[in-house]
């Protein structure tokens, strides 16, 4: 049938806009949970990791010990500027809502 054919074809193109907005919107929004996570994640990963290499593999003098204690101190002051940077981004691109302006 014609007019079957021609309503699919507008709710299949209805439902990819609405899918390309909702997953623009997920994409600059899911991070603020998604990021810290991972970061959590990674940074309790790294700890079996290092103890689990054999120490001639250390590229560090410092042993595994140290090897951790200096990524830790390298990768945890840049997550916060790193996560405000990231901030900054969902702002610029879904806007930060108006500003009511004091009379």
């Amino acid at each position: 049938d014609e007019k079957t054919t021609w309503l699919t074809g507008i709710n299949s193109s209805l439902i990819f806009v609405v899918l390309c907005c909702v997953s623009f919107a997920i994409r600059y929004s899911l991070f603020l949970v998604l990021y810290p996570f991972g970061v959590t994640s990674e940074l309790a990963v790294i700890r079996p990791v290092v103890y689990g290499v054999p120490e001639s593999w250390h590229v560090l003098p410092y042993g595994a010990l140290g090897t951790l204690c200096l990524y830790w101190f390298v990768y945890v002051p840049f997550f916060p500027m790193l996560f405000g940077h990231m901030l900054a981004q969902r702002k610029k691109i879904l806007g930060g809502g108006q500003k009511v302006k004091k009379e």
